[in-house]
């Protein structure tokens, strides 16, 4: 969906027809609505563009915190991530 996409004619499985719908934007991106009821119809996600230089992520698993933050550096959303093993840990480590 771009800025210039026209709403158009979808079936909505709340209505069990097809019709009319609206774009709204919405934090991350943007959704495809129907108009008589409002149920999502579609979904786009916007592209973050810059890679984040650091997350810092808390969770008491190891094995989570580990393949999270290899997710998260594998999928260029940050180049660093750093895992705390818990939240008094991660503030020490923001502060």
């Amino acid at each position: 969906m771009t800025g210039g996409e026209q709403a158009r004619s979808l079936y909505c499985m709340s209505c069990g027809e097809e019709v009319p719908t609206y774009v709204v934007e919405v934090t991350g991106g943007a959704e495809i609505r129907c108009a008589p009821c409002g149920f999502t119809l579609e979904t786009a996600r916007t592209p973050l563009g810059a890679v984040l230089e650091c997350i810092v992520l808390a969770d008491d698993e190891l094995l989570f915190r580990t393949l999270l933050a290899d997710l998260l550096v594998e999928q260029k959303v940050a180049r660093e991530v750093v895992g705390c093993e818990s939240g008094p840990a991660l503030l020490s480590e923001c502060v």
